[in-house]
Order: C-alpha cells, then sequence, then structure tokens
C-alpha cells in the first residue's frame, strides 16, 4: 500500500489514540508531547521507529507540522454494513454528501460532526468525492479518525436501502418543500447534501422522504457544506433538548 503521512499535533494524538499503526514517527529534538513521550514508555517497541531531527528540518519538508509527522498507510474507510447497524441501534444521524472536493469542507464537517456527538457515519461517493488524506486528516484536527467514513457505489440506491430499513432520508436544498427547522428529525435519519458546486438531481430529490431548506437571502446562492450540515445538526440537537 501507498505510504502516508499526518502531520500536526492534535491529529498524530488522535492517529495514535485510535490504533493507527505508523512506520516512522519524525519528532522535532526537545519537541515535549506528554502523550507521545507516555506512549512510548508504554511500547517500547515503538521506539525504534522514531526518529529526531531538528524543528528547521522537518518543517522545510513539512511546513506547519509543528514539529512532528506520522508516516502510516492509506486511510482506512469502515464497513457499510457496520455503520449502518450502529446508526440504527444507537438512533444516529449520518451525513451523505454527493460530493466534496476540497479538504477543508470534509475537515469542517467531520469537526462539526464529531462535536455533536449525532454523527454515526459520513457517507461519500466513490466517485466525484476526495480521497481521505492525510491533508484532509490535517484540516479536521483529527476528527476524521474519530468519525467512521464510508464510500458508496451509488449514493442514490443506498439512500434507498437505508429508508427500507427504517431511515429517513432528507435531502438539504434550495428547493426544499420544508423550512430545516419545522420538519421533526426522528433518528435514525440521513441528511443527504448536494456536492460543492452542484445541487441533487430532481430524481433523486423525488425519491426522499423529505426535502428541506435552509433560509437564504435572495441574492445569495448557497452555504458552505460544513455550514449547512452544522445548522442541520444542531437543530436536531435543540429537537431532542441537547440529550446525545
Amino acid at each position: 500500500m501507498k505510504k502516508e503521512f499526518i502531520f500536526g499535533i492534535h491529529p498524530v494524538v488522535s492517529a495514535i489514540k485510535e490504533g493507527i499503526e505508523f512506520s516512522e514517527l519524525l519528532i522535532a529534538k526537545n519537541k515535549k508531547i506528554p502523550f507521545i513521550e507516555e506512549f512510548l514508555q508504554k511500547n517500547d517497541d515503538k521506539r525504534a521507529f522514531v526518529v529526531y531531527k531538528t524543528f528547521a528540518e522537518i518543517e522545510k519538508l513539512f511546513p506547519n507540522s509543528q514539529g512532528i509527522v506520522m508516516f502510516t498507510r492509506e486511510f482506512s474507510y469502515s464497513d457499510e454494513e457496520d455503520v449502518v447497524l450502529n446508526a440504527i441501534k444507537h438512533k444516529k444521524v449520518l451525513l451523505a454528501f454527493s460530493g466534496i472536493m476540497d479538504v477543508r469542507n470534509i475537515g469542517a464537517v467531520a469537526r462539526t460532526a464529531q462535536a455533536s456527538g449525532l454523527v454515526g457515519g459520513i457517507i461519500l461517493p466513490k466517485h466525484r468525492s476526495l480521497d481521505i488524506t492525510p491533508a484532509a486528516i490535517k484540516a479536521s484536527t483529527g476528527s476524521l479518525l474519530n468519525i467512521p467514513v464510508v464510500r458508496v457505489s451509488n449514493l442514490r440506491y443506498f439512500s434507498k436501502d437505508l429508508q427500507k430499513r427504517g431511515f429517513a432520508v432528507v435531502g438539504v436544498e434550495k428547493r426544499g418543500a420544508t423550512r430545516y427547522d419545522q420538519f421533526k428529525y426522528e433518528l435514525p435519519v440521513c441528511c443527504v447534501f448536494g456536492s460543492e458546486s452542484k445541487a441533487l438531481s430532481d430524481v433523486f430529490l423525488k425519491d426522499l422522504d423529505q426535502t428541506v431548506y435552509i433560509p437564504m437571502s435572495n441574492d445569495f446562492n448557497s452555504l458552505n457544506l460544513s455550514v449547512a450540515s452544522g445548522i442541520l445538526l444542531y437543530e436536531i440537537l435543540k429537537q431532542r433538548n441537547f440529550e446525545l
């Protein structure tokens, strides 16, 4: 498999906490990171994979690394069936996107999803969406290592399967039928968003249980995906009296 890397204190610490294996850990000399020091004390066999260089040497190769770089493997996506069953069991929200190509967006979505405590998984199509790279993990400050991410072959078919299994599938769309805060969200629910540049198709919208819209001024076209998903999640939290 292709060698990948994660950099930055919080993303690297999150990766290690999640049990992500590393082939090399590059740390700046005299860099004090209590969790890393404690981890190495408890796992002496991992010391062989640690390489120390000056902060300047690391920053030259990996700008804004904060003096720590973890070399790992490709991102491991979660199993579709496991994520769906977990969402049903624990009454979670799934966030589905027809396409995300900006690491900043997926990073912000993941951070909001983790903060809400409601999200059981982020669903992305295998085509027309970015791969979860170290840059995306860095943008999420490690949240992408804590929220399951699933890739599906066909988002429309996936949504239909969810409906058969008791999910309400709600499209978030400017042309939606109901204002987002006037719809009662019963969990488990899957909220479906368009891509960064293209709305959900009319055919897709007809398949959904409900479509909702977020009010905007007439001269504004659309919200950032991370902002829109955050608005929906915190409306659901509000309806649940902020009980997780």
